[in-house]
């Protein structure tokens, strides 16, 4: 089923290639795609930081199958200079997207018009920390209302301690993905409590898992509905074409999808191994470093360039201070510039 999608989605009149990240699902694309296009060109974001470097393993594949391969450096200074152009081709506020925005420029800047990206690995072979968090969660969203309030005094565990009393089952995916507590969102917005939660229900009534039996079947309709198809996807498709460039995702075919989404939950865990189904599929095409590596995430070393810069950035006196996560400072920062 993977083949067969990969197959499709590379067919193209126009210059294509891969994300090649050095995680597992880019580097799965990146094989079947090699085995199907002579010097299949692929392209990684490199950076000076680095903890954040990925090369290692990248290299490994582009050894492998030998492709035309691009390292595309990204510094705090390139950072600075695209914010703008970031924040203005959004067409609605968006907290994510700019690792997307960069490699998506980095397409462009090569000559590339379609890439095949990762996207979606993570939904259905359940790799994300939110699988693994909702069981967690799932004992505290139990416990008496008034031990989950004294949890909440605790400024740690603020987030939970409002998400938690959610009377639905988002209470076991909200406090792993929001960012702000209930609190801070009606301090900040200037709207009640009630009525967020109020837009909760809202929100759970068009995203009901209450007809699933597992919590991580739950969890990945969430991840589905809610994270990719409300903010990866979306991101995809409007920082990609602010670069002119096309991103397909071949983990989201239909069939490969229906397929993988039927499989037991329990098949999909490891303790050693992070999408465990996916990585033994693809331990004949790939190195054993590349399956049995950790989690890293596509991401940047933005949150040390946003706070090593943090001066040239006007933030919202409400979460201002060390003590505050850089992305607490960050969403407001793209919520105010966006508005204005």
């Amino acid at each position: 089923l993977l083949e067969d999608s990969v197959k499709r989605h590379l067919i193209s009149d126009a210059p294509i290639g891969t994300f090649l990240s050095g995680g597992l699902d880019s580097s799965v694309i990146t094989a079947l795609a090699a085995k199907n296009v002579k010097q299949l060109r692929t392209l990684s974001l490199i950076f000076n930081e680095k903890g954040y470097s990925e090369e290692y393993y990248q290299d490994l594949i582009v050894k492998k199958y030998k492709t035309n391969h691009t390292k595309y450096l990204i510094t705090q200074d390139i950072f600075k200079e695209n914010i703008h152009n970031f924040i203005s081709s959004m067409d609605q506020p968006s907290i994510d997207g700019i690792n997307t925005f960069f490699v998506s420029k980095a397409a462009k800047d090569i000559g590339l018009k379609t890439v095949l990206s990762g996207l979606g690995g993570d939904e259905i072979f359940y790799g994300y920390s939110t699988f693994k968090n909702s069981r967690k969660l799932n004992v505290l969203s139990k416990l008496p209302s008034s031990f989950i309030s004294l949890l909440g005094r605790a400024s740690k565990y603020e987030k939970h301690s409002d998400l938690l009393k959610i009377e639905n089952e988002l209470n076991l995916y909200l406090p792993t993905r929001g960012i702000f507590s209930i609190s801070e969102i009606s301090s900040y917005l200037g709207v009640s409590k009630i009525y967020i939660y109020k837009l909760i229900s809202k929100v759970w009534e068009e995203n009901r898992t209450d007809h699933l039996n597992y919590i991580d079947d739950k969890i990945s309709k969430l991840e589905l509905s809610l994270y990719m198809k409300n903010q990866l996807l979306r991101d995809s498709d409007v920082f990609s074409m602010a670069n002119s460039l096309e991103i397909r995702v071949p983990l989201l075919d239909r069939e490969l999808v229906n397929y993988v989404l039927r499989i037991n939950p329990k098949m999909k865990f490891d303790k050693k191994v992070n999408k465990i189904i996916l990585a033994d599929a693809a331990r004949n095409l790939l190195p054993e470093e590349v399956i049995s590596r950790k989690k890293m995430g596509f991401t940047l070393p933005f949150a040390n360039w946003f706070s090593n810069s943090i001066d040239d950035f006007d933030i919202n006196p409400l979460y201002q201070g060390k003590e505050i996560s850089w992305f607490k400072k960050w969403s407001p920062l793209v919520l105010d510039k966006y508005n204005n």
